[in-house]
């Protein structure tokens, strides 16, 4: 039989290995990690969720679609509180580089795009 793990498994093993990091080794972090814990540990626990999901994900950009979580209601609202602490960019925020986006379609979804926008 499975082990069922609590929805927010993830957040709760992040925040302990921050508090133990900031216990035992307090003076070992810079001024923008320190920054960073401050700013986090301020956030409401759907963004901080929000947060972990996207860190442990494959690649550094992500289509808003395909960001879909049971224990986060919002995730639009928590991806704009999180663009508010700097923590990350929305699409639009900045230019995407053509090279940045590629990867975030298949060649089907590609093709219904480019086909649709003729």
């Amino acid at each position: 039989m499975a082990i069922e793990l609590p929805s927010d498994y993830y957040l709760t093993n992040f925040n302990e290995l921050v508090q133990y990091t900031a216990l035992n080794y307090a003076d070992l972090l810079s001024d923008s990690e320190q920054d960073f814990l401050d700013v986090f540990a301020h956030l409401p626990v759907t963004a901080q969720m929000l947060y972990i999901r996207m860190l442990t994900r494959t690649g550094h950009w992500f289509r808003a679609t395909k960001l879909r979580y049971n224990e986060i209601p919002d995730v639009h609202i928590d991806a704009i509180r999180l663009q508010n602490c700097d923590l990350v960019s929305l699409y639009g925020a900045e230019p995407a580089a053509i090279e940045n986006t590629l990867g975030l379609f298949n060649k089907k979804e590609w093709l219904a795009q480019l086909t649709h926008s003729r």
